[in-house]
């Protein structure tokens, strides 16, 4: 409008719940007008100063007010926003400042934004967002949304569960990113997946990602618990770099032959049901409980490991030969299930001491101490025990 008692030209509103606002917050003369330069002083919509209101569809008019590059907390929450949100010299979005109405599809221009708080966007009907200068993502800002691509060459920091739920996302870029936090893209829709400068993926990061079936991070030195779990369609797996491997984080995928070449340590579960045909994994030191149960490798050599817990080989129908020429502590039941073992390969009889090993379904065993002359105890006829010398 232009208002009359005002001599100078004022901003035009479309919705009148902004103009309202705009009037009892920014006219500062009082003229019951909103002036350029009156607009030009505002920097920032406050916390919570549209939150709840639905009476109003669109934000456009805030382009007017060419300085704002802040929005606050909670700002438009609970409102019915259904066209674009276009704030191109906005750099902050507090928390929860767009938890909008999930009706109709909005489109986001925000190309100098650098900081996005918790749950800004959370549940937005949005398919893809670009935000060049991204620099920090916090918790659950995009979960639940229907986004379908992102572009954030500049995000250095994501926070947890960020794009969880994205049921509807394949496709994603973040190219100079070095941490996957906690349940960043949990039961997102991703395929396939290569962020090249990641060194951690955190607990339940891709869990049940039920599309995803490549990986490939160069530079990944541990992948904690949950990691990939119910990745059910997971086949490929490319991961040169990484040394240790938490428990559960493969468990229910399928991937057939995995080859983990700097691998030390896995822990409890972590390749459990996975459907695991060979691994080759050199290096590996130390295997947790249930690690490799329900595989389907026929022979299993593992050089420098000394240390498996129990079950770790559980269930393997298939298993014919176990090679662990280093192993000098294993947990009961190491073999349970494995009804078709024939050889055992182990550490010598001076180091392998106190070790009870089951192999098949009826529990018959090994059982190895120091107060016995003979390499092998109770050992039935269809499976060889060998014992390294020194």
């Amino acid at each position: 409008m232009n208002c009359s008692v005002s001599s100078q030209p004022c901003i035009i509103f479309t919705e009148d719940v902004i103009e309202e606002y705009a009037l009892e917050h920014w006219d500062t003369n009082h003229d019951q007008c909103i002036g350029y330069e009156e607009a030009d002083a505002v920097t920032e919509i406050p916390d919570n100063a549209f939150k709840g209101k639905t009476d109003f569809s669109s934000i456009a008019d805030l382009k007017q007010f060419k300085n704002i590059i802040k929005i606050g907390e909670s700002a438009f929450e609970g409102c019915h926003i259904y066209d674009a949100i276009d704030l191109p010299n906005v750099k902050t979005i507090e928390k929860k400042a767009f938890m909008i109405s999930r009706e109709g599809i909005v489109t986001l221009n925000l190309p100098n934004v650098e900081e996005i708080g918790e749950s800004a966007f959370n549940s937005l009907n949005v398919k893809e967002i670009d935000l060049p200068k991204a620099k920090k993502i916090d918790s659950y800002a995009f979960a639940n949304t229907s986004l379908e691509k992102i572009n954030l060459p500049a995000l250095t920091e994501l926070g947890e569960g960020a794009f969880a739920s994205c049921a509807k996302l394949e496709k994603i870029s973040l190219p100079i990113l070095e941490t996957i936090p906690k349940s960043a893209f949990r039961s997102s829709g991703i395929k396939s997946i290569s962020i090249p400068n990641v060194k951690t993926i955190g607990i339940s990061a891709f869990e049940y990602c039920q599309s995803l079936n490549k990986i490939d991070f160069q530079n990944v030195e541990n992948i904690q618990p949950y990691a990939f779990q119910h990745c059910i369609l997971l086949s490929e797996v490319n991961l040169p770099k990484v040394t240790w491997i938490d428990s559960y984080a493969f468990l229910d995928t399928n991937l057939g032959n995995l080859e983990l070449p700097e691998v030390i340590e896995v822990r409890g579960s972590s390749f459990e049901s996975s459907r695991l045909t060979s691994i080759s994994m050199p290096k590996l030191e130390k295997i947790g409980s249930y690690a490799f149960e329900y595989s389907a490798f026929k022979e299993v050599y593992l050089p420098n490991v000394t240390e498996i817990d129990h079950n770790a080989f559980g269930k393997n129908r298939v298993l014919t030969v176990a090679n662990l020429p280093k192993a000098q502590r294993l947990g009961f039941s190491v073999f349970s299930g494995c009804s078709k073992l024939s050889q055992i390969v182990l550490s010598s009889k001076e180091e392998v001491k106190n070790m009870y090993i089951s192999y098949s379904e009826n529990e018959k065993a090994f059982w190895l101490n120091d107060n016995t002359e003979t390499d092998e105890l109770f050992s039935p006829a269809n499976v060889t025990l060998t014992l390294n010398a020194n």
